[in-house]
């Protein structure tokens, strides 16, 4: 174990994220935080506006029947777009009330990212570099309150952008759809009926049996576009609310326009996209199939997916999981941008051992 946080700490100092100190630990420059401190509910001119916050621990490896070793950590959090709330984050020129981040992102895609094959397709990150992610973080801090430059930032492609907007909203304080907790409750509850038609449809086609969820006894508890949207403007505060449209009206053109990868059925393809976008939009759903099924129609409701697009789709299977350790991704661990990266994950642990 000593061994262990020896080499760890000379990689960080190797790679200019640490300095030593007198105490024989190191300091840290710079610290990940995928939830960071929530700032003003203004929006600030400038990222300079927002205060940095020191940050202090202590590192203990406890070896079976031996000693414990100590590693003191210490750092700074520098602000970012990422990991503020929306409301905190200025809006763009248009669409309305549309926070400038999101619609960076998201209109960069929308001209470039239509017809590039496996657009947000999982594992998203395993076609991110941290240098690439890092590249457009810079390009949205430093286009706080202005227009960010995405285009002429060196390292960007579409697979960095598209990676990015699920690790901005995956660094909300609270996930999208949850800003408020009438807005997830009231989009469970006006799914409860379709999952559970859902369900009673994949019981009855048993094994072998085809079966799809786009019949009329399941569609019917669908909620029409109209519905689903104004539930969000009920329940949603304008920045939340028109990210989710800006966002939904991509996915939308993008299920229309790019193939699915390597043959996949087009439903598929479908589902693995939404289902990352309900992964970074909703909390939890601890083990809840049905819930998350729900989540699921609701996000194809708003793109405009096809009813039958979660036919034999496993909800429980995650598709997007920053650390890698989901099913969906295959990446190694360390890609968070929100802060500063130094090698940690979006729960902010400092170093992976």
């Amino acid at each position: 174990m000593a061994e262990a946080a020896r080499r760890a700490a000379a990689r960080a100092v190797g790679s200019g994220i640490a300095t030593p100190v007198g105490s024989g630990g190191v300091s840290f420059n710079h610290v990940p935080s995928a939830r960071a401190p929530v700032s003003p509910p203004t929006a600030p001119s400038s990222l300079a506006e927002i205060p940095s916050h020191p940050l202090d621990a202590i590192i203990v490896l406890h070896l079976d029947q031996g000693r414990d070793f100590f590693l003191t950590v210490t750092g700074t959090y520098i602000p970012s777009v990422f990991g503020q709330p929306l409301a905190s984050l200025p809006p763009a020129a248009f669409p309305p009330d549309v926070p400038e981040p999101v619609g960076t992102l998201v209109d960069y895609l929308f001209d470039r990212g239509l017809s590039v094959p496996g657009l947000l397709q999982p594992p998203v990150h395993g076609r991110c570099s941290i240098s690439g992610l890092g590249a457009v973080r810079a390009a949205l801090d430093v286009g706080w309150g202005g227009a960010a430059d995405l285009a002429g930032a060196r390292g960007v492609d579409c697979h960095e952008a598209a990676g990015a907007l699920l690790h901005l909203f995956g660094s909300l304080p609270r996930p999208l759809l949850a800003s408020t907790p009438a807005c997830c409750a009231g989009v469970d509850a006006a799914m409860a009926p379709w999952a559970a038609a859902a369900a009673a449809a994949a019981r009855a086609g048993g094994p072998g049996v085809a079966w799809t969820l786009a019949t009329h006894d399941v569609t019917q508890y669908l909620p029409a576009p109209a519905a689903a949207d104004e539930l969000l403007r009920t329940h949603l505060p304008p920045p939340e609310r028109a990210a989710c449209k800006h966002t939904t009206a991509f996915v939308h053109a993008l299920l229309k326009a790019a193939p699915p990868p390597g043959g996949a059925p087009a439903a598929s393809a479908a589902a693995r996209i939404l289902a990352q976008l309900v992964e970074v939009w909703f909390p939890r759903t601890d083990g809840k199939a049905a819930v998350k099924m729900g989540r699921l129609a609701f996000i194809g409701v708003l793109c405009g997916a096809h009813p039958g697009f979660l036919d034999g789709f496993n909800p429980m299977e995650k598709m997007y999981e920053p650390d890698g350790s989901g099913t969906g991704g295959s990446q190694s661990r360390g890609q968070s941008v929100g802060g500063a990266s130094a090698g940690g994950v979006s729960d902010g642990n400092l170093i992976d051992f």
